[in-house]
């Protein structure tokens, strides 16, 4: 057999499981995810996650746990972990909000993952991190201050 071909079937078998887990972003998330990658501020950023519609509406909770080193050396690799007791959490998003665009990650989430991730992101300079976590139709927030002491974007 062809090993291009097993590639094929691989990925085949792989898709449903993307679409199903929300990995694969329906067409309505991919132009928020293209308005968020133009989001030049954390409140701008929060107007596009709610419609436009206030900040207020965004809940801050003690639920959200982010975790990173106090002071990153660089910051083109921030290891960051962000994790919540918060029940049926459908999305989770990184803003950084000291960087040229705010947005760094979106996460789609099945029911039966558990929602704590470790990643690395950019982190232009000292900056908060905010995490924002949507579940049960409602907006929860977090963030944590992080000291950068050389450049990452």
């Amino acid at each position: 057999m062809n090993i291009q071909r097993r590639k094929v079937i691989k990925l085949a078998a792989f898709v449903p499981f993307l679409i199903q887990t929300g990995i694969v972003s329906s067409e309505e998330n991919k132009k928020l995810l293209a308005e968020l990658r133009k989001s030049s501020s954390i409140d701008q950023a929060f107007k596009i996650l709610s419609n436009n519609q206030l900040k207020q509406q965004f809940k801050s909770s003690s639920e959200i746990i982010i975790s990173h080193p106090e002071i990153q050396r660089y910051g083109n690799q921030t290891p960051i972990s962000i994790e919540t007791n918060i029940e049926n959490v459908e999305r989770i998003y990184c803003l950084v909000e000291a960087n040229p665009a705010v947005f760094a990650i979106e996460l789609n989430l099945a029911p039966e993952i558990i929602p704590k991730f470790e990643l690395n992101i950019k982190v232009r300079q000292n900056s908060n991190i905010y995490a924002v976590i949507y579940a049960d139709q409602k907006w929860y927030y977090q963030k944590s201050h992080i000291v950068i002491t050389i450049r990452g974007c």
